[in-house]
């Protein structure tokens, strides 16, 4: 009959329903597909649940955890199981593995994933901003004086990540003397970290080095005998948000869970189900914390 919706008035609704508690509305699945369930939350992944838990509440919903490896890997169990719960929604948490496969039907749930470890299904992402937080940790570093930025990362995160943070790196080592760029470090993570780590740094002697993994990165740091910050710079790129020892960018990941659920609260209102045609890739900036473990340097 030709009617189209007053756009005025759909932002006053939207108003009025923020400004009250919501009824529970549905149940939200969140997939967990390590093997050790419990590993999930270390790192930025744990933020991403607490983002996405505390909007969920705010918006009517309840998160729930569903364990992969605890159904056995039986996809049609797993969907019997969240039909009958009432799911409507599914989070795909990132996986362990690069280039993991999610066999579950998604036809009837909406659905989006966090981060890029499934290469099965392609599905609408939420994610930090890779590419800018590798480029930002470098141009941070070289605001501070350092010259001779090194980049250390495992070889699985680079599949992981679809080489974001590598691409973020070398765009980056444009601001960098041609001479000062050195090769990055892939470390293979089943190796002897320090080990490689000592090598590399011999042979080309970084005056700062970018990595990720927290303090967990920075141990094997000094294991390999570098000395931060007095003889070498350190920049991680994720940095927890209340962090004040290391320095480096904080990913933003509990927005990173906020805006997950805001888009497929969406998807669930406007009955989009299934697997994309198009897929959307929604991107979250990171920010540089000071911290201690990179400062202000000068070279004659």
């Amino acid at each position: 009959m030709g009617y189209v919706p007053d756009p005025m008035m759909s932002a006053l609704s939207s108003y009025r329903k923020m400004q009250r508690p919501q009824a529970f509305q549905a149940n939200i699945a969140w997939i967990n597909n390590f093997k050790a369930p419990g590993d999930l939350y270390r790192y930025d992944f744990n933020e991403y649940y607490e983002g996405a838990r505390q909007r969920s509440r705010e918006l009517g919903y309840q998160l729930e955890e569903y364990r992969v490896a605890e159904a056995g890997e039986d996809w049609r169990r797993l969907k019997r199981v969240l039909v009958n719960r009432g799911v409507q929604g599914v989070l795909l948490a990132p996986s362990e593995n690069p280039n993991a496969k999610f066999d579950l039907d998604l036809a009837t749930f909406s659905a989006v994933r966090l981060g890029y470890s499934y290469s099965h299904p392609v599905l609408h992402t939420v994610a930090n901003m890779q590419f800018t937080t590798a480029y930002s940790a470098v141009e941070n570093l070289a605001r501070l004086g350092y010259r001779r930025v090194g980049f250390v990362l495992g070889e699985d995160v680079q599949v992981r990540t679809g080489q974001r943070f590598v691409g973020g790196f070398k765009a980056a080592q444009s601001l960098l003397a041609k001479k000062d760029c050195i090769p990055m470090l892939s470390l293979k993570e089943n190796g002897d970290i320090p080990k490689q780590v000592a090598a590399w740094n011999r042979k080309h002697r970084p005056d700062s080095i970018v990595s990720l993994h927290g303090m967990w990165r920075y141990g094997q740091l000094l294991e390999a005998g570098l000395e931060i910050p007095d003889h070498i710079g350190y920049a991680d790129m994720s940095v927890p948000a209340n962090e004040s020892f290391l320095s480096g960018v904080c990913q933003n990941s509990r927005e990173v869970g906020v805006r997950a659920v805001d888009l497929l609260v969406g998807m669930i209102h406007r009955q989009e189900k299934g697997i994309p045609e198009h897929c959307a890739h929604l991107l979250i900036d990171g920010y540089w914390i000071e911290g201690k473990t990179a400062r202000q340097v000068s070279f004659c």
